[in-house]
């Protein structure tokens, strides 16, 4: 189960979906997986304590790398950065091996992105 909050431009509510470059992250490590996403919307801070707590297995909604919450939750490593700094998704504390599943994930994403960057004149 994924918690997640209405956060334009990372991720945007639909009904009871996700769309948004964020989810599209989030559906892709399901299926990497065979898995299906189930979207728990709510509150930030709400999702963060029931990851905490292990209730849900990840959070997205474009979190900051520099989260208060960094220190008792699972970061990944920036799935995207810009301007606005990095964002993260969260897993639960000590879900090492989630949490190096889905930062493969993201470089592996990274790199599929790079090598369609065109060259420049």
């Amino acid at each position: 189960m994924a918690g997640v909050t209405d956060s334009p431009p990372w991720i945007r509510r639909s009904g009871d979906y996700a769309t948004g470059p964020e989810a599209e992250l989030v559906r892709e490590v399901a299926d990497s997986l065979d898995a299906r996403v189930t979207w728990r919307w709510g509150p930030l801070e709400d999702h963060l304590a029931a990851l905490e707590r292990f209730e849900i297995d990840l959070v997205a909604g474009g979190l900051p790398e520099q989260t208060p919450w960094r220190h008792r939750v699972g970061l990944t490593r920036p799935w995207i950065g810009g301007e606005r700094g990095g964002r993260v998704l969260a897993v639960p504390p000590g879900e090492n091996g989630f949490l190096v599943m889905l930062e493969r994930h993201i470089v592996a994403r990274e790199r599929r992105s790079e090598s369609r960057v065109p060259d420049g004149p």
